[in-house]
């Protein structure tokens, strides 16, 4: 697939992944409050090109990536 859409616009125009710093932060981890690293991914999408379910698993994905890198390198 090209990446193009019909319009002549490319897709990588109608989404955007903004990531934030990963900092530590108390979390409730298996029963007790730890610090953990937390980073915030937020994902803006046009829904006339990309359903929320499919920005959902996209989503869930990098956060694997980033949690086990070695997913990346399939």
């Amino acid at each position: 697939m090209s990446g193009m859409s019909s319009t002549g616009g490319g897709l990588s125009r109608r989404r955007f992944l903004g990531v934030g710093a990963a900092v530590d932060t108390p979390v409730a981890y298996q029963g007790r409050v730890e610090i953990r690293p937390r980073m915030q991914l937020t994902l803006a999408a046009d829904h006339r090109i990309l359903d929320g379910a499919t920005a959902a698993r996209f989503l869930q994905d990098v956060k694997a990536g980033i949690e086990d890198p070695a997913l990346l390198i399939l």
